[in-house]
């Protein structure tokens, strides 16, 4: 992975979907939908939600079951990291 502080919320967003559903980042779309584009299912949601905890710890991220539960789309992610005031 690349070195954090390179990196916008974008960018660490996309690489951490990267390496959970094993894809290169640079083909993952903002509007890939979860389910529909990458085939995930609520065990792949669940992993995710774990792996952004970790990418972002340094922020005390808490991604509660029903903010999970609204990630549609990789866009959807990044407007919620936003929302709990992480910018990159």
């Amino acid at each position: 992975m690349m070195a954090s502080v390179l990196l916008t919320l974008e960018q660490r967003v996309k690489e951490v979907v990267a390496e959970c559903f094993q894809i290169d980042w640079r083909t993952i779309k903002n509007t890939d939908r979860f389910k529909e584009n990458l085939g995930a299912d609520s065990l792949d949601l669940t992993d995710l939600s774990f792996r952004l905890e970790r990418e972002f710890e340094t922020q005390k991220i808490d991604i509660t079951k029903e903010a999970e539960e609204n990630f549609e789309t990789v866009q959807s992610v990044i407007d919620f990291l936003h929302n709990e005031g992480i910018e990159q």
